[in-house]
């Protein structure tokens, strides 16, 4: 996905479908700027204020993206782990 909006629209199709839990996989993702920061955390807010609990996590492997969400902060309130299995085993801790 290249775009911000096409993020946002499908982390609301999933959290309309009323998924258990949601894992972004950002392990093929070479970059993401603000706006994907942005969208990840605004869909963790929405889920929160929908279902009273937070099962968003994010699958990322590259150093550079995991590097942009630890200065941004995101991995202090969005589970973030290296596969999407170990994501996935992140929203049942």
């Amino acid at each position: 996905m290249a775009h911000e909006e096409e993020l946002r629209a499908e982390l609301r199709r999933a959290l309309a479908a009323d998924a258990e839990g949601i894992v972004v996989d950002l392990t093929e993702c070479e970059f993401i700027d603000s706006t994907g920061v942005r969208a990840l955390i605004l869909s963790r807010e929405a889920q929160q204020s929908e279902q009273g609990s937070i099962n968003l996590a994010v699958a990322a492997s590259s150093e550079q993206i995991l590097r942009i969400l630890s200065v941004m902060g995101v991995d202090r309130v969005i589970p973030i782990r290296p596969t999407l299995d170990e994501a996935a085993a992140a929203l049942s801790d």
